[in-house]
C-alpha cells in the first residue's frame, strides 16, 4: 500500500514537472531575448568571446524542450570534448539548477532528458559515423551549430542537405553561433555579412553582457596601456569588436592587389616572345582549375593572364577545355596535378595533350619561394582575367589546428594550386636586361660601331682577360 502511494506521489510530481512553465528570458540580455523570440527558422549569432552566445543557445534549448514535450534538440560543436567543455558545466548544469528543471544528465551520451520526455543532445562533429548517423537521422525542434566559423566540413551541406529535412516535421529552427575568424568564406560568413536574405543574424559583444562588461573594459584598458597599437590588430577586431578581419600573417599567399595587379600585358621588347604555361588542378566534386601564366626574355615578371574553374567535369570535358584555352594562348607547357593518374594518362593518349605531372614535393617551400616574388612585385595578375584567383589568394589561410603546415580545408585552393604548378615551370627569373640596337645611320649606331672596332684592334685575338678566363 505504501509502495503504491509513493508511486502515485512520484507520478504526480513528474506530471507537475512536465507542465512546469518557466520564464527563461526574465534575466536575459535584450539581444538574447530578441534573438530567441525571432520567428525565423534560420538564425545566427556573431559575437565575441564571453558575450554569452553559447548560454543563449542553452536558454533557447531548454525553453523549446520544456514548451514542446517529447521533442529532440541537438547542439553541435567541433569536437565532443569542446561540446562538453562549452556546454555542460557552465551552461546546461547552471540552467538546469537555476530553474529546477529536473533534467537528467547522461554523461555517457552527453544528453539531458527532461521530465516531459524532451531530450537535448550534445554532439561533436568528430563523432564516429555511427553516432552521427544515429543523431542526425532524427527529427528536431531546434539545432544549434556552435563554433561555426571554425568548421572544415561544408556547413552548407550540413545545414541544407542533412539538417533542414530533419526540421520539416516539427517546423524546427536551425541556429549557427560563432566568433569571427580568418576564414572569410562559407555559409556562416555569408550569413553574418548579410549575403543570405533567408537568414536572420544578430551581432553583439562581451561589452553588451552586463554580467562581465566591467571586467572586459578593464581587460581592454590593460591591453591598450601595454600596447596602444593593439587596436589595429586582427586579434583585437575579432575578439573584442566581433568584426570579420583577416590576419594577413595567416594568409598562405602574400598577394596584394595594389602591388601584384596590372591592367594589361606590357609591350614586348626586341625580338622577344611570350611563353605560356598552363597549370591544371583536377577535381570532380571539387572544381577542376585552369591557370595560365606568361613570361618573356626581357621581363623579370610573371604575368597570370587567365584563370577559370568548374566542378563535375569528366575527362573529355577537361581535355576540351584545355584545347579551348590553348586557342586563346599558344601554350608551351601543360602542368597537371598527377594524383589522378588514370585521368592524366587518358588525356595524354586519347586527346593528344602532352601533360606533364607537377612535382608536389615540398609544396609549402615552393609557396614561400612564390611569396618572395609576390612581395617583390614579380608576380602580376591581370585585373580582369584572374579576378577569381585574386579572391582565392585574399581568403586562403593556413590551418591553425594542423600539426603540419597546410592550407585550411575550409578555404578553396584549386586555382591557387593550379597557379603554383604553373609557377614552378616558368623561367622569368632568367630574363636579361634589354639593350636596344640603335637604328642604322644614327649617331648612336656610329658610336657603337667605332667602340666595337676599337675593341677588335685592342684585342685582335679575342683573348679574354684573366679574370674572365675559365679555370
Amino acid at each position: 500500500m505504501m509502495l503504491q502511494l509513493n508511486q502515485r506521489k512520484l507520478l504526480k510530481e513528474l506530471v507537475k514537472r512536465s507542465r512546469k512553465t518557466v520564464d527563461f528570458l526574465a534575466d536575459a540580455l535584450p539581444q538574447q531575448r530578441k534573438f530567441i523570440e525571432d520567428p525565423n527558422r534560420l538564425k545566427a549569432i556573431l559575437a565575441t568571446r564571453r558575450a554569452s552566445k553559447s548560454f543563449t543557445f542553452g536558454l533557447y534549448a531548454f525553453k523549446e524542450a520544456l514548451e514542446n514535450p517529447g521533442v529532440s534538440i541537438l547542439y553541435i560543436a567541433l569536437t565532443r570534448e569542446s561540446a562538453k567543455k562549452i556546454m555542460v558545466k557552465d551552461v546546461m548544469n547552471v540552467i538546469n539548477r537555476k530553474y529546477k528543471l529536473g533534467a537528467v544528465h547522461n554523461k555517457s551520451d552527453l544528453s539531458y532528458t527532461l521530465p516531459n520526455g524532451s531530450v537535448i543532445y550534445l554532439l561533436g562533429a568528430d563523432a564516429d559515423d555511427g553516432e552521427k548517423e544515429k543523431l542526425l537521422g532524427q527529427k528536431y525542434k531546434l539545432v544549434g551549430i556552435d563554433e561555426a566559423a571554425s568548421y572544415s566540413i561544408n556547413l552548407e551541406d550540413l545545414v541544407y542537405r542533412i539538417l533542414k529535412p530533419a526540421m520539416a516535421d516539427l517546423r524546427g529552427t536551425i541556429v549557427m553561433i560563432g566568433t569571427p575568424g580568418n576564414v572569410t568564406r562559407g555559409l556562416f560568413f555569408e550569413v553574418t555579412t548579410s549575403k543570405r536574405p533567408d537568414w536572420s543574424w544578430y551581432h553583439w559583444k562581451a561589452l553588451d553582457n552586463h554580467f562581465v562588461s566591467l571586467q572586459i573594459k578593464e581587460e581592454m584598458a590593460d591591453l591598450i596601456r601595454a600596447n596602444p597599437l593593439i587596436v589595429e590588430t586582427p586579434l583585437w577586431k575579432q575578439m573584442y569588436l566581433g568584426e570579420w578581419f583577416i590576419d594577413e600573417e595567416k594568409l598562405v599567399y602574400k598577394y596584394k592587389e595594389e602591388r601584384n595587379t596590372v591592367d594589361k600585358l606590357p609591350e614586348l621588347k626586341g625580338s622577344s616572345q611570350w611563353y605560356y604555361v598552363m597549370g591544371i588542378d583536377l577535381g570532380y566534386e571539387d572544381e577542376s582549375a585552369f591557370v595560365v601564366g606568361a613570361y618573356n626574355d626581357y621581363d623579370r615578371n610573371l604575368y597570370i593572364v587567365h584563370d577559370e574553374a568548374k566542378a563535375k567535369m569528366d575527362v573529355t570535358e577537361v581535355a576540351n577545355r584545355i584545347k579551348a584555352i590553348n586557342k586563346l594562348f599558344p601554350i608551351h607547357k601543360w602542368i597537371v596535378d598527377g594524383a589522378a593518374k588514370q585521368a592524366v594518362e587518358e588525356i595524354r593518349r586519347r586527346h593528344a595533350i602532352p601533360l606533364e605531372a607537377a612535382d608536389k614535393m615540398g609544396k609549402s617551400d615552393f609557396i614561400e619561394i612564390m611569396n618572395a616574388d609576390f612581395i617583390q612585385g614579380y608576380v602580376k595578375l591581370l585585373k580582369d582575367k584572374a579576378a577569381d584567383l585574386a579572391s582565392e589568394y585574399l581568403t586562403l589561410v593556413w590551418d591553425e589546428k594542423s600539426l603540419r603546415r597546410q592550407e585550411n580545408p575550409a578555404c578553396p585552393n584549386h586555382r591557387a594550386d593550379a597557379a603554383l604548378y604553373m609557377y614552378r615551370y616558368c623561367y622569368q627569373f632568367f630574363a636579361q636586361k634589354f639593350t636596344p640596337t640603335p637604328l642604322a645611320h644614327t649617331k648612336e649606331a656610329v658610336e657603337m660601331f667605332f667602340e666595337q672596332e676599337a675593341e677588335k684592334l685592342a684585342n685582335p685575338e679575342g683573348v679574354k682577360p684573366w679574370w674572365e678566363a675559365e679555370w
